[in-house]
């Protein structure tokens, strides 16, 4: 008797995962506006953005390192190709070679923790650019002297260091809002507390009171609701969250910049 044939996993249409979309960033950042979707869209065409999402259990060491390896370029003279394999998968390069930018996402309870890891992060990037500066310039060998003086030449205009040499940040703020329904009756609670006044009631008192409560118990009666009462009764109430985005790159951002304006540590042109 022979077994009966197992059918192969990856054969079974009904075993396989389903296919999982990535959403859009408008959607996950909760900017509903055209200008918001359009600027949002040519960031998502023209750069590699890394999304990360605040709670008030995020480690902000963790928020702060993922970011730094997102925007930190690689050191190409101090990476083997061993190495400079292994950092392709953590971000630190991409087949397409788009610049980075690191975005971070958070509710209004949740704004002061990611604003302490944007100010983390755009320090150690401005610590960054002046760490390479320095090790460029140790690393420039010196001019042989020359056996006899050289003609005086015109002083040549001093190179405009780039925005990753000068460790400069642009940063964007984009503010939306999500929905958040629950029962009406959530949240509410009866509290009922009995006041004496002069102390602990006497035993009369408390017989009194027994016989007022008896009486109380009979006297039943039902609260008419308001017409508004009665129209949103079994509708659940909406809340808007205010969510806060902000957006970190090393060079600025046009398709940011014009709809969500600029702050950066470079200095004005």
């Amino acid at each position: 008797m022979t077994a009966p044939k197992r059918k192969r996993t990856d054969t079974d249409p009904a075993a396989a995962p389903p296919p999982t979309k990535r959403p859009c960033l408008t959607s996950s950042l909760n900017l509903a506006s055209e200008d918001d979707t359009r600027a949002l869209g040519a960031v998502e065409t023209n750069y590699d953005v890394q999304l990360q999402s605040v709670i008030s259990s995020s480690k902000i060491q963790q928020r702060v390192t993922a970011m730094l390896r997102h925007l930190s370029p690689p050191s190409d003279s101090t990476t083997t190709p061993h190495h400079k394999e292994k950092e392709m998968g953590m971000g630190k390069e991409t087949a397409t070679g788009k610049t980075r930018i690191s975005v971070l996402r958070a509710r209004a309870p949740d704004a002061g923790k990611l604003i302490s890891i944007a100010e983390i992060a755009k320090r150690e990037l401005g610590k960054q650019g002046g760490a390479d500066r320095k090790q460029q310039l140790g690393q420039t060998a010196a001019p042989e002297p020359e056996p006899e003086p050289a003609p005086p030449t015109p002083a040549a205009t001093p190179r405009e260091p780039s925005s990753r040499e000068a460790g400069r940040w642009y940063q964007y703020i984009a503010l939306g809002e999500e929905k958040k329904e629950r029962p009406r009756d959530e949240g509410k609670t009866m509290i009922v507390e009995e006041t004496v006044l002069g102390g602990k009631a006497n035993d009369n008192d408390d017989h009194t009171q027994a016989h007022e409560d008896e009486d109380a118990d009979g006297d039943d009666f039902e609260v008419m609701k308001t017409p508004f009462e009665r129209a949103i009764e079994g509708r659940p109430l909406v809340r808007g969250v205010p969510i806060m985005s902000l957006f970190l790159s090393r060079v600025p951002v046009e398709e940011l910049r014009r709809r969500y304006g600029e702050q950066t540590n470079a200095p004005p042109i």
